[in-house]
């Protein structure tokens, strides 16, 4: 089982750890499960790629949480501006994911298919 407490520790030391009302938990939880579920028979819980994995679905999880709450992403008053980039935030969470699972990739189940046209 992977060590819940050490992904929320690499999760505030990657990315600030912002707790965001007590969900970072619950995420956790759904992340590791999600992590668990595609690792091989005998994997290493504690491999770095693993937990680098979780913790970055523990960040595009939370994300896309705050960007779903988020309706407005930006205004204007007058010669203000405010806007918020959850978009580039989200891109930027993917890309994470996606260099996580290079590095867990060993640890990894490659049970994935393709449809081909022919």
């Amino acid at each position: 089982m992977i060590d819940r407490q050490q992904v929320i520790s690499l999760f505030e030391e990657m990315y600030g750890g912002e707790d965001c009302e007590g969900r970072l938990p619950s995420l956790c939880e759904a992340a590791c499960l999600s992590v668990e579920a595609k690792m091989k028979k005998g994997a290493d819980f504690a491999d770095a790629g693993i937990l680098m994995l979780a913790a970055a679905l523990l960040n595009r999880r939370l994300i896309s949480r705050i960007a779903d709450e988020e309706a407005v992403s930006s205004f204007k008053a007058g010669d203000v501006t405010v806007s918020r980039k959850t978009g580039e935030r989200l891109r930027n969470a993917e890309s994470d994911v996606e260099q996580a699972l290079a590095l867990a990739a060993p640890q990894l189940r490659d049970d994935g298919f393709l449809f081909l046209k022919c």
